[in-house]
C-alpha cells in the first residue's frame, strides 16, 4: 500500500482570503520529511457551496512547478514532463533503472497518428474493400498481440491519398488510443497487434513503425509486457494512449542490438491470437521475464513492477515468472503439453 498526501489550494474557508505558498510550501516538505509516498494537488477552477461564497483555487500545474524548488528533485522532472508523482521510492527506483537501461521509443521507430479522416460518415464504410479499395483498421480491432478485423473500407480516398500512402506498404504495430475501462489491476492499458501492409489504421489507433521487421516485432512484444505497462501507469493517468506518451517510453539498448528471441516470442503469441489460456499466459510471462533481462533489473525491481501490476495476484505471479526464469527455453512446458 502506498500513502500520499492531499494538499488543499483554494482559498481559505473561514475568510475566503487566497492560501499563501508558503503555507502550501511548508506542507509539501513535511510530507517529504515525514515519508509521505507522494503529494497530490487538486485540478479544479473554483469550489461552489451552497449560501457560500464561492472561492478560487491555486492553479495545480502551475503549483506543482513552483514546489519542485522545494521538495526532491526527481518532483521537478515530473512538473517539466507533466508526469503524474505519485510513486513510492521502488516505483521511482524501477523507473530510473529502466531509463537508465533504455533509449526512447522515438529513438527506436516512428511513432505516430493513425489516419484521421475528419468525417467518417463519408469516407468510412463497413464492408469488405473491393479489389481496388482500401481496408481500414481501427481500434474496436485490436487484440493483444492480433486483430479481429471488423471490415471497413475507405470511400472517397483521393483528399486522403498522402496519409493512404504513408502507411500502406509496410507493416506497424497498431496500439489502442483509448485504454482499457477494467478495473482490475492487472488490466492492460497499452493493448497492440500487427497491422498488416495492405490495412490502413485509423486515429484511434497510434502506430509504429521501422524498417526493421525484427525489432518491430520485439517492440509488438515490449510495449505489451508488464514492465513497459507499469512504466507507462507510473508516467500518466490519460485515457489516451497518444503518441506523445509512446514515444517517452524506455527500450532496453540490447533490445535493439538483438531483437531476435523477442521477436519470437511475440511471433509465437500472435499465433495464438485471441488465446487467454494457460499456453498464451505461459508465453506471456516468457515475454515479461525476457524484457526484465533486457532491462537488466535487479530482482527488487522486478518484484516491484509485478506487485503494481498484478496486486492480489502478485503471489501467483511472481511464482509463474520464477518457474520461466528457471526454465528459460520453456523445456518442462513443452513437455507437460505432449505427456
Amino acid at each position: 500500500m502506498k500513502i500520499g498526501l492531499m494538499i488543499f489550494l483554494a482559498n481559505e474557508r473561514e475568510n475566503n482570503k487566497p492560501r499563501s505558498y508558503d503555507s502550501i510550501r511548508a506542507v509539501a516538505q513535511q510530507a517529504e520529511a515525514d515519508g509521505f509516498d507522494g503529494i497530490w494537488l487538486p485540478d479544479h477552477f473554483f469550489y461552489r457551496s451552497p449560501n457560500e461564497p464561492t472561492r478560487g483555487i491555486w492553479e495545480c500545474w502551475t503549483m506543482l512547478s513552483a514546489l519542485a524548488e522545494a521538495t526532491r528533485a526527481e518532483l521537478l522532472g515530473a512538473a517539466r514532463r507533466g508526469w503524474v508523482v505519485y510513486r513510492s521510492r521502488e516505483e521511482r527506483a524501477l523507473c530510473q533503472a529502466m531509463e537508465a537501461a533504455s533509449v526512447p521509443l522515438s529513438a527506436a521507430c516512428s511513432v505516430g497518428y493513425g489516419m484521421r479522416t475528419g468525417a467518417n460518415g463519408r469516407h468510412v464504410a463497413r464492408r469488405e474493400p473491393l479489389p481496388s479499395e482500401v481496408g481500414l483498421v481501427g481500434g474496436e480491432d485490436v487484440l493483444p498481440y492480433a486483430l479481429r478485423w471488423k471490415p471497413k473500407t475507405l470511400l472517397d480516398p483521393a483528399p486522403l491519398r498522402a496519409l493512404v500512402d504513408r502507411q500502406r506498404g509496410a507493416r506497424r504495430v497498431a496500439v489502442q488510443r483509448i485504454r482499457t475501462n477494467a478495473q482490475a489491476p492487472w488490466a492492460r492499458w497499452l493493448e497492440a497487434a500487427m497491422a498488416p501492409p495492405d490495412l490502413v489504421c485509423l486515429d484511434s489507433l497510434s502506430t509504429l513503425a521501422c524498417a526493421d521487421e525484427e525489432r518491430l516485432w520485439a517492440l509488438l512484444a515490449l510495449v505489451q509486457s508488464v514492465a513497459l505497462q507499469r512504466y507507462h501507469r507510473l508516467r500518466t493517468t490519460d485515457v489516451n494512449v497518444k503518441p506523445s506518451a509512446l514515444r517517452e517510453l524506455p527500450v532496453p539498448r540490447t533490445l535493439l542490438e538483438s531483437p531476435e528471441e523477442l521477436a519470437g516470442l511475440a511471433r509465437r503469441r500472435a499465433a495464438q491470437a485471441g488465446a487467454s489460456g494457460p499456453a498464451a499466459h505461459a508465453l506471456d510471462r516468457r515475454v515479461d521475464a525476457c524484457v526484465y533481462r533486457a532491462f537488466g533489473l535487479a530482482a527488487p525491481l522486478v518484484r516491484a513492477s509485478e506487485q503494481g501490476f498484478w496486486a492480489e495476484r502478485f503471489d501467483e505471479e511472481i511464482r509463474a515468472l520464477d518457474r520461466v526464469v528457471s526454465d528459460p527455453f520453456g523445456t518442462v512446458a513443452r513437455k507437460e503439453g505432449t505427456a
